[in-house]
């Protein structure tokens, strides 16, 4: 079964994933795969609150596919991977991240 693909603009504000409105429904089963086009011009990066920084955030390379496991997000209320745990900021404005929740 295929999974939610996903567009979002990363900026110097963080940037929670589950915003995505084609996100709303979406089941996590294998990961967050995204992928950083190699034209931004900024660095993005994750984390797992809206206070994640590009000081504190991990960094993913541009054009480079990457996976965020779900082992690594925090868990709902049924100890499951919780995507509203997801954030995304960018070190510069209008930075595009593209991916698929699967």
């Amino acid at each position: 079964m295929p999974g939610t693909t996903f567009q979002l603009t990363a900026g110097v504000a963080a940037k929670q994933l589950s915003a995505e409105a084609e996100l709303s429904a979406a089941l996590l089963r294998s990961g967050v795969k995204v992928v950083i086009p190699a034209a931004n011009t900024g660095l993005v990066y994750y984390g797992y609150a809206d206070t994640v920084t590009a000081a504190t955030g991990c960094h993913i390379p541009n054009g480079v596919p990457f996976t965020i496991n779900p082992g690594e997000l925090p868990t709902n209320s049924s100890g499951q991977p919780d995507l509203t745990g997801l954030w995304f900021i960018s070190d510069t404005a209008a930075q595009i991240v593209t991916g698929v929740v699967e």
